[in-house]
């Protein structure tokens, strides 16, 4: 389901009077301290699947480091343009300052969804794929992965079986 905090650009002007973490930062210094970061994440997620098969040990906990900080605002965080994951997380610090009450990304992101999807007539809800949570996605995910291997499996045994 396409993130329905997209559609409007953060705003660059204003700071943080209440945030507890970014207090007394500008909008537009944290959004681009936040593409600085993830552009140096992303280039570091690059060189641990690069050196992978040479430090297999240390990549995996970079790569599972990164994973687990960039994930819960874009699965595909390390393909996005910095900016644009900047912009949303942005807009979700924003909202957390705006109501002054540390509430979870899951929660944004959910609430928003509800709401888009309850001013949306039933024609326009989209496929069942897309009221998925991430959580869900991951596992429906998995299942599949399972089945393929399975089957995979399955036919190289009945082809094995054909051949003798």
């Amino acid at each position: 389901m396409p993130d329905q905090h997209d559609t409007s650009p953060p705003i660059n002007t204003g700071k943080f009077e209440w945030h507890p973490e970014y207090a007394g930062q500008t909008f537009e210094g944290l959004h681009r301290e936040l593409a600085d970061c993830i552009r140096r994440d992303q280039k570091a997620y690059q060189n641990a699947l690069a050196s992978a098969e040479k430090e297999e040990h240390g990549a995996f906990n970079t790569v599972r480091d990164l994973e687990k900080h960039w994930s819960p605002y874009d699965f595909a965080w390390f393909e996005l343009q910095p900016e644009h994951l900047a912009d949303k997380i942005l807009r979700f610090e924003q909202e957390r300052e705006a109501r002054q009450e540390l509430i979870s990304w899951q929660e944004w992101k959910n609430a928003a969804a509800s709401n888009a999807s309850a001013r949306m007539p039933d024609r326009e809800k989209g496929d069942w794929r897309e009221n998925l949570s991430d959580e869900q996605r991951k596992r429906i995910a998995s299942a599949l992965a399972i089945l393929i291997i399975v089957g995979t499996v399955l036919v190289c045994i009945a082809l094995y079986a054909l051949a003798r």
